[in-house]
């Protein structure tokens, strides 16, 4: 079963009403309401962004393009605060079924000499019906990096044609997704345009990752990012986040080619790893043992 006909079955198993599913793919960028934070999450976010300021102005985990958190459960509070609020509008305005988050990321852009990776226009390839969520941890204006898209004559962002759809069709893209010699030709002959998006800390937005985006290079400023990514799911997750299920920069970024595979076989996955590290620990601690009892001269 592909991505979209897992997403289907979602769906129809959502026991509230569903959006439109022609909408989701021929909008696949949504501006969240600045309502929709309550007080207790402003709160949650902004003692974030003052601690991450301190973190990243000293420089921490470089990791080339970006500064990044490496251990996210330290957010941990705010992550879920932030989640059990955006997340069920997702459900109900977007999707139209349960979700879980499979990946956290929280990073500040670096200022760089030449436009590189995610600087360049792209599309991330993996399924159409997964989704990111940006929001702003400080005020992002045109010279701090604003988030920039491609969008239509109605102001819509442009899909990338995915190569990875399933098990049965899960390829690499040509020249890694990057993008510019074929943005440039969709502006010049499409009457395409290029949209970044402004705004105030703690503006949100939702967009499919195979939308055509890119960052933007640092001019003054900074800008601090805390990057949400869901999946559909049949079963509704008792959280939207869970340390059993949603990982961060310490592995692949490619979603698993079978939609089946969800928070729920995630969780037997890691008490199987967690027990064969028990296993694995008690055998070495026996040969250890055996070893010293064994004499020295045989």
């Amino acid at each position: 079963m592909d991505y979209k006909n897992y997403f289907l079955k979602c769906r129809e198993r959502y026991e509230k009403p569903t959006p439109s599913l022609k909408s989701f793919y021929e909008d696949p960028l949504r501006i969240i309401p600045k309502n929709i934070f309550s007080i207790k999450t402003k709160e949650y976010l902004e003692n974030m962004s003052i601690s991450l300021k301190k973190e990243f102005d000293n420089g921490i985990n470089d990791i080339g393009t970006m500064h990044v958190i490496k251990n996210i459960l330290r957010y941990k509070k705010s992550i879920e605060s932030v989640s059990n609020e955006l997340i069920p509008y997702l459900e109900e305005t977007m999707y139209g079924c349960n979700l879980y988050i499979d990946k956290i990321y929280i990073y500040r852009t670096k200022p760089l000499k030449k436009k590189k990776e995610s600087y360049l226009w792209h599309h991330d390839n993996n399924p159409n019906e997964i989704v990111k969520l940006i929001i702003y941890l400080n005020d992002v204006d045109i010279f701090n990096s604003p988030f920039e898209y491609l969008a239509n004559e109605s102001n819509k962002g442009i899909l990338a044609q995915c190569t990875r759809l399933g098990p049965d069709y899960w390829e690499a893209p040509p020249n890694d997704g990057r993008l510019e010699k074929e943005v440039e030709d969709m502006i010049k002959f499409n009457n395409y345009h290029n949209k970044k998006i402004t705004g105030d800390k703690f503006t949100a937005f939702a967009f499919s990752n195979n939308i055509i985006h890119r960052a933007n290079p640092i001019i003054k400023g900074y800008r601090d990012v805390l990057n949400i990514r869901v999946k559909p799911t049949i079963n509704k997750p008792p959280q939207y986040f869970n340390s059993n299920w949603t990982s961060s920069f310490e592995s692949s970024g490619a979603v698993n080619p079978n939609p089946m595979i969800d928070w729920q076989n995630e969780i037997n996955s890691n008490i199987f790893k967690k027990n064969l590290s028990k296993i694995k620990k008690v055998l070495s601690n026996k040969i250890k043992s055996i070893s010293k009892k064994i004499p020295s001269n045989l």
